[in-house]
């Protein structure tokens, strides 16, 4: 399991990263379990653990966690 950390919601978080989809965002008030699915375009859906529908919140931790993995490879 890797761990780092992400800008989220003005604060930073760390976020747990089980394998290349499953990851868990440490919040200050809950943990989000997100799960990372590409869709046959190549385009990356973050989706709370048990759901099929992306919310605001999955999105914008999504968005957060690709920007820091995108740091990672640079």
């Amino acid at each position: 399991m890797k761990s780092f950390s992400i800008n989220y919601n003005n604060s930073e978080v760390k976020v747990a990263q089980h394998d290349e989809t499953e990851f868990i965002v440490h919040c200050a008030d809950k943990d989000l379990h997100l799960h990372l699915k590409q869709d046959n375009e190549g385009v990356n859906h973050w989706f709370e653990a048990g759901t099929e529908n992306a919310t605001e919140e999955s999105k914008k931790a999504g968005a957060a966690i690709e920007e820091a993995l995108n740091k990672q490879i640079n």
